[in-house]
């Protein structure tokens, strides 16, 4: 069911980041039920409304050991809540590329089951 895969993907990510803190994820019941926060200004997923500006600074500098990522992930333009242009979200993920390694891909999670991609921190982008 889909609270045993969240509870699978939870124990996942906390092998990944044993003990950690701060999960950068828009997928909230993932940080809820990993214990950790999300970076200031994604406390609404998403439906978090930072400028183009906010989410490049955001993704550029912050240094959470683990991401979760999945399709709803840069989607959502609120407040209208429409899509985000397609080149904007391919601009966040390519900061995100640069940053991060896919450690884990889990198929059909959550909310219209889309794939989560877990990604792990490089060690030198997080310094």
């Amino acid at each position: 069911c889909e609270l045993a895969q969240l509870r699978d993907v939870a124990r996942r990510i906390e092998a990944i980041d044993p003990g950690g803190r701060e999960l950068l994820t828009q997928d909230l019941y993932l940080a809820v039920e990993t214990g950790r926060k999300v970076p200031a200004g994604l406390e609404m997923g998403p439906f978090s409304m930072l400028t183009d500006e906010e989410w490049m600074k955001l993704l550029e500098t912050q240094n959470c050991k683990v991401a979760a990522l999945s399709g709803y992930t840069f989607a959502i333009n609120p407040p209208k809540c429409d899509e985000t242009p397609m080149d904007r979200q391919l601009k966040y993920w390519k900061v995100l590329r640069d940053r991060y390694d896919l450690a884990e891909k889990e198929d059909r999670f959550g909310q219209n089951q889309t794939t989560l991609l877990i990604l792990k921190l490089r060690q030198e982008a997080g310094k």
